[in-house]
């Protein structure tokens, strides 16, 4: 946020940037619809969505999903959703916020952490696509529901690092805290999964 240098400094005779949003009436928005007020430039939202879409090959049928977490109003989702990406769920609450929005259950990506089967049965009744991260719960997914509902794996695959001081040691990256891991070997009805 940049202030202008003009007048005395006070919020109400300065014109304040943010981005390349001018906020020049920001005390009359204050006034008319309250405080505390967030304002979001969806222009801005529009242009980033496009930016990461073009930065994969046109050739590739790339799906994005917006992460509901990282901010879950409205009008912001129906944005999305106008944009042409999906939703990324971490609950039964985002989900119905998904819905709400104007997605379709197809349209949303359910990722739970630490849930138990019941919320996942919820999930899988509504429709929604289904994302499992752990092992244990793709067990119980696989007892619960066999091969009869489809389900996403999320799998962080190890990667070996080439260290550059000494060229002989390889390192492996850890990077998110919620996956099943690549070394990791999974044998189940329905799957089956070895990634080295």
């Amino acid at each position: 946020m940049t202030p202008s240098t003009e007048g005395d400094n006070s919020f109400a005779e300065n014109s304040i940037i943010m981005t390349k949003f001018p906020l020049n009436n920001a005390a009359q928005w204050v006034e008319a619809f309250g405080s505390p007020l967030y304002v979001y430039d969806a222009k801005t939202i529009r242009g980033q969505y496009f930016r990461m879409k073009q930065a994969f090959d046109p050739t590739i049928d790339v799906g994005i999903h917006y992460a509901c977490k990282a901010l879950n109003n409205l009008t912001v989702l129906r944005l999305m959703r106008r944009l042409g990406a999906g939703l990324d769920a971490v609950s039964l609450g985002e989900i119905e916020l998904g819905l709400r929005a104007g997605f379709r259950p197809d349209q949303i990506l359910y990722t739970p952490n630490g849930v138990g089967i019941y919320e996942i049965k919820e999930a899988v009744e509504i429709g929604v696509q289904i994302n499992i991260d752990n092992l244990e719960t793709l067990e119980e997914f696989a007892n619960e529901f066999g091969s009869t509902v489809p389900v996403c794996v999320r799998i962080n695959p190890v990667i070996l690092i080439q260290n550059l001081v000494y060229p002989s040691i390889k390192s492996a990256i850890f990077i998110v805290s919620f996956t099943i891991w690549g070394f990791m070997y999974m044998d189940y009805t329905c799957i089956r999964v070895q990634i080295f």
